[in-house]
């Protein structure tokens, strides 16, 4: 229960970004990977979280245990929850 209370929040660019809390960021060049949540601007791989994916354009596929909500996904979507995508 206490790992929910972990944010990791960076701003600049990222090739890789793995995270065990909450993960806030600007534009990650590869993958992003949360335990809990992620709100990005874009991701140039694949994004998974445990629970909600929150973020503009993701370039890879879309793995969440809640909701997501994109502008837009070139991959596939995998979500426990609700998806939206803008376009």
């Amino acid at each position: 229960p206490e790992i929910a209370r972990i944010e990791v929040e960076y701003s600049g660019e990222a090739l890789d970004v793995e995270c065990y809390g909450n993960l806030t960021c600007g534009y990650v060049g590869g993958n992003a990977s949360a335990n809990e949540n992620i709100t990005c601007g874009d991701i140039g791989g694949n994004a998974s979280a445990g629970c909600n994916i929150m973020c503009n354009d993701i370039e890879g596929n879309v793995s969440c245990g809640c909701n997501s909500q994109c502008k837009s996904i070139n991959g596939k979507v995998e979500a426990g929850g609700g998806v939206h995508i803008e376009k």
